[in-house]
Order: C-alpha cells, then structure tokens, then sequence
C-alpha cells in the first residue's frame, strides 16, 4: 500500500449540506468594482493569445497593487485556521476583509461559485467550497484566494491570485512529507522559468520532483494566464507535454500550480517576466 492510503486524517471526508447553494453576488456591496462574469454568473472568455502586461502600465501597477493585497489577505486567512474553526467562518473573515480594502474576491459569483475563496480540506485537490465542516488536528487545508482590484492611482482591475497549503496543528509525517515535496514542485518549477524558455519545461520540472518523491500530479488541471481576466492563456500544465511549443516571454503572467489527487496545490505563484 502506498504511504498516503494509510493516512486516516488525510482521507478524511467530511459530509456536505445539501441545502441550495446561495446566490453568491448579494453579499458584496455594489460599491466595489466587480467583474465582468458576477452579473450573468459566468466565466473568462479565453480569448485567444497570450497578452503582454507591459502594453497596459496601469495594469503592471494594479496587478503590484492588488498581488500585494491577495498575499497579505492569505496570511490572514491562514491565522485563522485551528481545530474547531469552520471553513465557512474563515470565508466569512476573508469577505470582510476584502471589503474593508475596496477589492473583490474573484471565485465570488465565477460561474456561480458562492464563496470569497476555495478551502481545499485533506484529499480534496481544488476548489473546495466553504462550508460547515469543523477542522481537526492534523488535517492539512489548501486556501486558494484571488483578489479583483486596483492600484488607487491607476484606472485598470486586474485579478491577483494565490494559495497555500496549512497544517491543523500537527500533521502525520505523511500530510507532511506530501506538502514538503509540493514546495519543492513548485520551487522548481520557478527556476526553470525565463524568457524563450517553453512552458513544458515547467510540467516537467513538477513531475521530476513528484515521482521522486512518490507522488503523481493531476493533469486534468492546470496554471493559467492572469490579468485583467481570472484565466486567459497560456494554460500552464504541471505534467510535461512534449508537443508544446509555446514559450514564455517578457510580459507573460501566469500561475504555477502543482496539484493532484496526491499532491495539494502548496501556492499558487503569479509571475512577470
């Protein structure tokens, strides 16, 4: 049996509500700029190409701006975390949060998603949704947080986006050693980013590290381009592709985001090139 399966905490599921999900644009004061999807409970368009940052200044500021923002609410976030504590009051401190600082949180309404983040428990991979589900010791716990705003100088939204994966008080040496080679995924998967380098060469760096240490990488979901959309291209996989030929260039931002049904996303890293 593999290390992971005989890890009682980070198998632990707990039960769902079944009560109708909330309509998630009515709790977010219409003062603050919201985006394009909230209204009609929509997504990004994935126009294509893959846009240069650098051709707008406002968004280069905005997107400083608000990462800064994004990075300082995920500190918060994580300070709450506790055994007892439920996921559904800690998306209820991050709401405030953001609202006290005139920015919004993008999951918020994003094709009908009814929180402000996504609380990713144990052996769920992505995009949990808050709820009434108590933590407990040893659970580990991903808090995925994007921020829509501006820099107060500057007239352009854009959408800033990051994550982290925490321990409950003290996890198994297994939750442990899953999330230590998580970090490593991502680390290295940074160094090999630059301009003209491919962007295959960023799913390769993750598997390496991953099947090393004895853990698989899910596919099926990816990094993403960011800006003044939630996802645009390019779509950054985290398992190598051979064919693709698309490479990265001054002025791409994108996350990385190693992540699978073993391996929790540690953080979500938006880079300028």
């Amino acid at each position: 049996m593999r290390p992971w399966l005989r890890d009682p905490l980070y198998r632990r599921i707990a039960p769902k509500s079944l009560r109708p999900l909330p309509r998630p644009a009515s709790f977010f004061p219409a003062r603050i700029r919201q985006p394009h999807y909230v209204r009609l409970q929509g997504s990004s368009p994935w126009r294509p190409g893959i846009r240069d940052i650098r051709e707008n200044q406002a968004a280069v500021d905005s997107l400083r701006y608000t990462g800064a923002l994004a990075a300082a609410c995920l500190a918060h976030a994580a300070s709450l975390l506790a055994p007892g504590v439920t996921t559904q009051a800690v998306e209820q401190q991050v709401r405030r949060w953001a609202e006290r600082r005139n920015v919004y949180p993008s999951p918020l309404g994003y094709n009908g998603f009814p929180a402000a983040l996504c609380t990713s428990i144990n052996n769920v991979v992505a995009h949990g949704i808050p709820d009434e589900t108590a933590l407990v010791n040893g659970d580990i716990v991903n808090l995925d947080i994007t921020l829509y705003g501006s820099d107060p100088a500057a007239d352009t939204a854009v959408h800033a986006d990051t994550s982290a994966t925490f321990s409950v008080g003290q996890c198994s040496p297994h939750s442990a050693r899953l999330m230590a080679a998580a970090e490593r995924a991502l680390a290295g998967a940074i160094r090999v980013c630059g301009p003209g380098v491919p962007y295959r060469e960023i799913g390769r760096a993750v598997d390496k590290v991953a099947s090393d240490a004895g853990f698989e990488t899910l596919p099926e979901l990816c990094g993403h381009g960011i800006g003044e959309e939630f996802h645009q291209f390019p779509v950054v996989a985290h398992t190598f592709e051979p064919d693709n030929q698309e490479t990265m260039q001054p002025g791409h931002v994108f996350t990385i985001e190693p992540q699978g049904p073993r391996c929790n996303p540690p953080s979500d890293v938006v880079g300028v090139l």
